[in-house]
C-alpha cells in the first residue's frame, strides 16, 4: 500500500493529509452538512493525519471513509477521533472492503442522544449515477493546501475548511486502466507477482473494478485535495451516493455506497 504523506509521487493522489494541529481542543462552529465529519488520526494521541467522512448510521455511530484512511488508523500506536461540530469522539476501524477503497469507523462511547435528536439521518443511495449527472463532492481539508475555495466562515480553529467541489460524472464501473495509466501499470506488476506465490489469484481478488470516476466542473479545484478523502458525493437531492479516494488532479476517484455490506444500513 501506497505510504500516506501529504505529496506522493504517484499519478492518483490518495487525498489523506498529515499535518500539524495545534488547536485540538478548541470547539468548532456549526457544520452546514451536519453529516459531513473531520477524522483526526492520532499518533501515540498526538494528532498525525486529517481525512473525512460522513455519518453513514447515526443509530449505531458509524462512519463512512475511504479505505486507505481505515488503513492509517490501524497502523501500531495509532487511533481516530471524529470531530462533529464541537464533539469529538474516540472511534475505532469496524469494517474495510477488501479490494475497493471504502471502509467504516464507529464511535466507541455514543451518545445516542447526541447524535439521533440532534443529527439527521444520512439520506444515501446505494444506485450508481448514470455518466453526466452532476454532483458535489463534501468534504474537509487544511486552509494551507489551497484556501481560495473553503465555504465562507467555515474555517475551524485549527486550520481546516469544508469543501463543495461541483463534479460531473464521466465514468461508472471503471478500472484503474480507465482512471490512470501508470496506476494500472502498477497493479499488474503486483498481480504478477502475487500470481508467482499463488497462480489461481485473479486481477478480481486483488483489485477493484467498478470506480465511480467525476470531472472537476472548475478545473482550479484539481490541485491539492490532501484531507479530502473520504469525503461523500452527494447528489442534487441530497442524497449520498459515494465515498472519495483520491485524485490525479484532472479525475477524481469514488467508490459507490453499494459496497458497504447491509447489515450496517440504518434500520429506517
Amino acid at each position: 500500500m501506497v505510504k500516506l504523506t501529504s505529496a506522493i509521487p504517484l499519478i492518483i493522489f490518495l487525498a489523506f493529509i498529515s499535518i500539524n494541529f495545534n488547536c485540538l481542543n478548541r470547539s468548532l462552529p456549526k457544520n452546514p452538512y451536519p453529516f459531513s465529519v473531520v477524522i483526526i488520526i492520532e499518533e501515540n494521541n498526538i494528532p498525525h493525519g486529517q481525512a473525512s467522512g460522513f455519518i453513514y448510521n447515526n443509530e449505531k455511530g458509524l462512519i463512512a471513509t475511504a479505505g486507505h484512511v481505515i488503513e492509517e488508523g490501524k497502523k501500531p500506536g495509532h487511533s481516530f477521533k471524529v470531530l462533529i461540530d464541537d464533539h469529538q469522539y474516540e472511534a475505532l476501524a469496524l469494517w474495510k472492503h477488501q479490494t475497493a477503497e471504502i471502509g467504516l469507523l464507529q464511535i466507541k462511547k455514543l451518545e445516542t442522544t447526541f447524535f439521533n435528536n440532534s443529527l439527521p439521518q444520512t439520506l444515501f443511495s446505494t444506485t450508481l449515477p448514470a455518466v453526466g449527472d452532476s454532483l458535489t463532492l463534501i468534504g474537509f481539508k487544511p486552509i494551507d493546501l489551497e484556501s481560495n475555495y473553503c465555504l465562507p466562515q467555515k474555517v475551524y480553529a485549527y486550520q481546516i475548511c469544508q469543501q463543495e467541489i461541483p463534479l460531473v460524472i464521466e465514468l461508472v464501473d471503471a478500472r484503474s486502466r480507465d482512471i490512470s495509466l501508470p496506476m494500472a501499470i502498477e497493479e499488474m506488476q503486483e498481480l504478477i507477482r502475487l500470481k508467482k506465490e499463488n497462480p489461481d489469484l485473479n486481477y478480481e481478488d486483488i483489485f477493484y473494478t467498478k470506480h465511480l470516476v467525476a470531472n472537476p466542473v472548475n478545473r482550479d479545484f484539481g490541485a491539492k485535495n490532501g484531507g479530502l478523502s473520504g469525503g461523500v458525493l452527494i447528489d442534487r437531492q441530497g442524497l449520498a451516493r459515494a465515498i472519495f479516494w483520491g485524485d490525479n488532479g484532472k479525475r477524481y476517484g469514488f467508490v459507490s455506497l453499494r459496497e458497504i455490506p447491509q447489515k450496517y444500513q440504518p434500520q429506517n
